[in-house]
């Protein structure tokens, strides 16, 4: 879950499931803490941050866009689905709501499959941002070294949303329309899109029509 508000952005918000600080040390010998478990939270914590600032990079002619405050929010938690679902998370929905603060959104996950009667969208929990829940998973794996290691895990982000910048891109306009994206839908337009490696409608339409060529 990432939440959202009029603060400077990448410093706030939770991604869902989180291990309570807690229980991090507990959690680094039982399976799901293992280091892979710990590295996916880590870059998913990391996505929603990268992917506001890919959407404002310049396109193939140069170009920069400008998001608004709404479709940053809606990038944000985009990257946190489609890193999610790279690492073999499966979706259980986003939520992008106004509150008196600013905006808020939260993209939930699990590593496993809901079923269809589990769709009910995600609550809000209070929770560490999503900078310092990376950081904590950080040292948590990596004690010596780790801001090199947060650093490694995004670009592995950054990487990631690359690949499948088009599902990130559509699955925002699905939640800037909407607001709330259940489970289900969020997966099928993932499962749609991620193997398409073209960044863009416009791409993606070139490459089919000189197919058909």
């Amino acid at each position: 879950m990432a939440e959202q508000s009029n603060q400077p952005p990448g410093e706030r918000g939770v991604i869902a499931p989180l291990v309570p600080n807690d229980q991090l040390r507990q959690a680094k010998d039982g399976a799901a803490g293992s280091r892979a478990w710990a590295e996916a939270e880590i870059v998913i914590a990391l996505a929603g941050r990268c992917a506001e600032v890919r959407g404002r990079r310049a396109n193939q002619d140069g170009w920069f866009r400008r998001p608004g405050r709404f479709e940053s929010v809606c990038l944000h938690e985009s990257g946190h689905a489609v890193c999610a679902a790279a690492l073999g998370r499966f979706q259980q929905g986003i939520i992008v709501e106004q509150v008196s603060t600013g905006l808020r959104g939260m993209a939930s996950n699990s590593t496993l499959a809901m079923p269809p009667s589990a769709g009910d969208p995600p609550t809000f929990k209070e929770g560490p941002s999503d900078f310092q829940t990376a950081v904590d998973f950080a040292k948590l794996v990596q004690p010596c070294g780790w801001r090199t290691y947060l650093r490694m895990l995004r670009r592995r982000a950054e990487e990631l949303l690359d690949l499948h910048w088009l599902a990130v891109t559509l699955l925002a306009q699905e939640v800037q329309g909407k607001r709330i994206v259940p489970g289900e839908r969020a997966q099928e337009i993932l499962g749609r899109w991620m193997p398409i490696r073209e960044r863009s409608l416009t791409e993606y339409l070139t490459t089919i029509r000189s197919r058909a060529t």
